[in-house]
């Protein structure tokens, strides 16, 4: 009798979770937000490919590409004319012609030019499935930036509950499952999808995702992306959500270079503010002197900051600290990214605040340093900011040195950072031609 039941229970969890099978739709970037589309980069060359010929007006320079969609490939002109107009040239054959070019809207303020394209991706088995592309060149680079991702959405259903999944080509390869595609959920069911960089509800292919003390994998991604589907896997704890309203994971450690041992829990009841940043970070580096001048003016509050550093050599950070005059407590273990609190909040960017009540639960995400005060200020429920020394400029001299040794997000900037300075030689040589 027991034997059966337990039979019956096992069939009905195993199951239910064995036919997790979620049908995708495309679906709007705006609908979804930013974090719906990606963007890589796409290097150019001054050497026109061979196979590939180009039949129109006279071009004064050109710089070449190929771009790859699953099993379609499509030769790519950026050419400039005489005039300084600039064109883009898209063909899945060995020809380019006026009929392959696109039309593109140029935008002087932001000093680019972008174009928007339909293409076909074919699938391994030859199928072809419309993708679209947005094709960005910023003016005078030598690449040119492919933003895309072609979202598509479905329902999860599970226990009689439903859950919006969106799946998105994260490398924009033209087809779905590859290792740096990701998935989000909206496994909290609060109506939004937290999918940004290290957000809750986002998920890289080989992440469990846990709903309702259960685990699931993802087993199987049809390449057109079409549907995907998941399978039951060994128990995973819930991502910590990381946004407003929810408490901040707790954490201990000894400040660098010394001092007491330090508990965030130890803080309850003061206004905290975590400072993801390093030497290296350009942007963190400018805000320094603001994050000083707001430290000092609330130094007889119950407000505190904990700089979290991902840098890698403690040496440059003592100096920095010391130039600085940095005065609330630092954690370093110098693993750089791999830090091991960057860790813990999933960060992928840096400068990176959080701002905690004296509950420890977590109130604004990245608010800028002009609102900063106020909210602290609303917080404590005091009016201090208002008798500080004028904070609306920062003089020149009082902005630190800047110590560039990588990007400020993770695993992005720096190759682009090498190509643009490829991009401009290669620009600079091209249009310097007859």
């Amino acid at each position: 009798m027991w034997i059966k039941l337990f039979l019956v229970a096992a069939a009905c969890v195993f199951g239910a979770a064995a036919d997790l099978e979620v049908q995708l739709e495309p679906v709007s970037y705006e609908e979804l937000g930013d974090w719906a589309r990606v963007a890589q980069p796409l290097r150019l060359r001054a050497e026109e490919p061979s196979g590939v010929q180009y039949e129109g007006p006279t071009l004064e320079g050109k710089l070449w590409g190929q771009l790859s969609l699953g099993k379609a490939t499509y030769a790519m002109l950026l050419g400039f004319t005489e005039e300084g107009e600039v064109g883009l040239w898209l063909s899945d054959e060995g020809q380019l012609t006026d009929e392959d070019k696109l039309s593109g809207a140029h935008s002087a303020e932001a000093q680019y030019v972008r174009w928007e394209v339909e293409l076909d991706s074919i699938t391994a088995d030859g199928e072809a499935f419309p993708y679209q592309l947005n094709i960005v060149w910023p003016e005078g680079r030598g690449y040119v930036f492919l933003e895309g991702g072609q979202p598509r959405r479905g329902t999860l259903q599970l226990d009689g509950e439903q859950y919006e999944v969106v799946l998105v080509d994260g490398e924009i390869t033209g087809t779905y499952g590859t290792d740096r595609d990701f998935y989000a959920v909206d496994w909290t069911r609060d109506g939004v999808l937290h999918a940004e960089p290290g957000a809750h509800e986002r998920f890289g292919m080989d992440e469990p995702l846990t709903i309702a003390e259960r685990s699931f994998l993802v087993e199987e991604v049809e390449e057109d992306g079409t549907w995907m589907s998941f399978v039951l896997t060994e128990y995973a704890p819930p991502k910590t959500p990381l946004v407003p309203g929810y408490e901040a994971p707790g954490f201990t450690f000894e400040p660098f270079p010394d001092g007491p041992e330090i508990s965030l829990s130890d803080l309850r009841g003061k206004v905290v503010l975590l400072d993801f940043w390093a030497t290296w970070c350009v942007p963190c580096m400018d805000e320094l002197p603001r994050l000083r001048q707001i430290y000092r003016a609330f130094a007889e509050e119950d407000f505190e900051i904990i700089g979290i550093s991902l840098d890698t050599s403690g040496q440059t950070l003592r100096r920095v600290l010391d130039e600085q005059e940095v005065e609330w407590p630092q954690y370093f273990d110098g693993g750089g990214w791999e830090t091991e609190i960057a860790e813990l909040y999933r960060i992928e960017a840096t400068p990176h605040l959080i701002l905690l009540d004296q509950d420890g639960v977590i109130q604004e995400v990245n608010p800028s340093l002009d609102e900063l005060p106020f909210l602290i200020e609303e917080l404590l429920g005091v009016s201090v900011w208002d008798d500080a020394p004028d904070a609306s400029a920062v003089a020149a001299e009082d902005v630190p040195e800047r110590v560039p040794e990588e990007s400020s997000r993770r695993g992005f900037i720096g190759p682009v950072l090498i190509a643009v300075g490829i991009g401009l030689a290669i620009l600079l040589l091209v249009t310097g031609t007859d």
